[in-house]
């Protein structure tokens, strides 16, 4: 009996500890975001900003959303208003990690007290790793995208920090433009990120700051026609990551240009081979024109990387 209580206690332990020790982290980056930012501030636990079968509660400007999904428990977010200055975005960017190293070492102090109760201990132990897990997840810079429920590309904190020195060098019609888009001006910070890509800026988020404006559907500036224009101008000017060229190719695959689309998946599966969703829609381009093999193959891939995505079933049943 003590055998099973214990391994039940063991689960339990690792299933709470992913959704408590994600909401320490996102709490690190929201109360930063709440002293440096006037708008509300968004957590979300459980999801990537999907509200659907969400419970959440409202602390002040503090809007906290839970989604019990045992798959997703990992997924966290917290949404805010652009800060005013780097110093303060970079704090807001680093106030996740740093939460989260802090909860493990809290852990790992409180252990000391319960050395002589294994169970009790080897729980904290669980709290303990996933903490440290995310500490290590998130400081450690990756290039690969996380896409967010409204379709908007993410990346770790660490990679955010990065992106964030790479600004400091970038002229003032760069931090005017950043002024402009938090005071919902969009078309003047259009503009002013127009004049930075042609100053000759050559690294960091310009690139993808500005397609955002260009793409997001909440934007009035958002224009597919305006965004592949900017991109076939300036992307031989910047060093594009995977997920810029599955972003491209989506636009060119609504524009009807399979070619395109195809050329730039591929782009995109070469920087990442794990970019499913860009191995998926190849594998679609090429199952419509009659390459059944190769459509095939890119399916078979995306399975292998993601067996819950469910629509790559539905057409590999359909060979």
């Amino acid at each position: 009996m003590t055998g099973i209580l214990g391994t039940i206690a063991v689960f339990l332990a690792i299933i709470l500890s992913r959704p408590f020790t994600t909401l320490v982290h996102e709490l690190g980056h929201a109360l930063p975001a709440l002293v440096f930012t006037k708008n509300p501030v968004s957590i979300y636990v459980g999801s990537y900003g999907n509200l659907d079968k969400s419970f959440h509660f409202n602390l002040g400007r503090l809007e906290v959303f839970f989604t019990p999904k045992l798959i997703n428990l990992e997924q966290g977010l917290c949404s805010h208003q652009g800060a005013k200055t780097i110093g303060q975005s970079m704090m807001i960017v680093l106030g996740g990690p740093v939460f989260s190293l802090l909860l493990g070492l809290l852990f790992c102090w409180l252990i000391l007290f319960y050395k002589d109760q294994p169970m009790i201990a080897f729980g904290m132990g669980i709290f303990l790793v996933s903490g440290i897990f995310d500490f290590i997840g998130n400081i450690l810079p990756n290039k690969e995208p996380m896409i967010m429920h409204n379709g908007r590309m993410m990346y770790n904190d660490g990679y955010q920090f990065q992106r964030l020195l790479q600004t400091s060098k970038y002229p003032p019609s760069y931090f005017e433009a950043m002024e402009a888009i938090n005071k919902n001006e969009y078309e003047l910070g259009l503009k002013k990120l127009m004049e930075t890509a042609e100053s000759g800026i050559t690294n960091g988020p310009l690139y993808q700051d500005l397609m955002q404006l260009l793409t997001h559907p909440r934007y009035p500036t958002s224009d597919p026609a305006q965004a592949l224009a900017f991109h076939e101008r300036f992307s031989g000017q910047f060093k594009l990551e995977s997920g810029d060229y599955l972003q491209v190719g989506n636009l060119y695959l609504k524009n009807g240009d399979d070619y395109r689309a195809i050329s730039n998946y591929s782009k995109a599966i070469e920087l990442n081979y794990k970019n499913i969703e860009a191995l998926y829609q190849r594998g679609k381009i090429l199952q419509k024109v009659g390459y059944d093999k190769k459509a095939l193959a890119d399916f078979t891939k995306v399975v292998l990387f993601d067996e819950q995505y469910k629509e790559v079933q539905k057409l590999m049943n359909s060979f």
